[in-house]
């Protein structure tokens, strides 16, 4: 089955590009709730722009991306709110920004039993199984994503791409003579989701290692 039909994009095309655009909307989301991945502007950059390239995949480029990963869809949407969820239990990321000591005392401070606002509050959290188990699961998060993008077949279209190119795409060369492999960005935009849990996974390694440097 082609995704075609209209200008290009029949309904069942269009309801996985408007999944696709929800889904980075979801990480970008997270990207802006959690302070230590907001100040990253690269990281914030990168899925706003996938985010808007979605738009202009040609049909059958997003075809091929609906192939690799059309079972996954749903969890997609929902992996940004499963980590929202995870990050809740824990205590507040303390962005990773020097590799030295915190600089005031407010960012060691420790309001006990682990309860507190401060890197200190990390340092209860070093031994705890359940943090391990969501460190596993933000590194699984990852590797799917990287696994989907691994996943997808390289596609050349010559021609005019997205939206507007309608069935020209879909049916073959348009008459426009510009080259572009419009599997590439698939596989890019999904590289970038994956960086989101990896980066939170990191954090969180660095916040429990700098609290028990500096929290004994």
């Amino acid at each position: 089955m082609y995704f075609t039909g209209g200008e290009g994009c029949n309904a069942h095309c269009a309801g996985f590009r408007a999944s696709l655009r929800n889904t980075f909307n979801n990480f970008s989301a997270l990207v802006d709730e959690v302070p230590a991945l907001s100040g990253n502007g690269n990281l914030k950059a990168n899925i706003q722009r996938m985010s808007n390239l979605i738009d202009y995949m040609p049909p059958r480029a997003l075809y091929l991306m609906w192939q690799a990963t059309s079972s996954r869809v749903a969890e997609m949407e929902s992996m940004a709110d499963e980590i929202r969820q995870a990050l809740d239990t824990l205590p507040p990321l303390m962005r990773p920004s020097t590799l030295g000591a915190p600089q005031t005392s407010a960012d060691t401070r420790n309001a006990g039993s682990g309860s507190g606002s401060g890197l200190c509050a990390w340092s209860d959290q070093d031994d705890k199984p359940y943090v391990e188990l969501i460190q596993a699961r933000l590194e699984q998060l990852g590797w799917t994503f990287e696994k989907l993008a691994g996943i997808i077949p390289d596609l050349m279209v010559r021609g005019e791409a997205g939206v507007s190119a309608g069935a020209a795409v879909t049916n073959g060369e348009a008459s426009a003579a510009v080259g572009m492999k419009p599997s590439d960005s698939m596989k890019i935009s999904l590289k970038v989701l994956a960086a989101v849990p990896q980066e939170i996974n990191w954090i969180i390694r660095i916040n429990m290692l700098r609290a028990k440097v500096y929290c004994s």
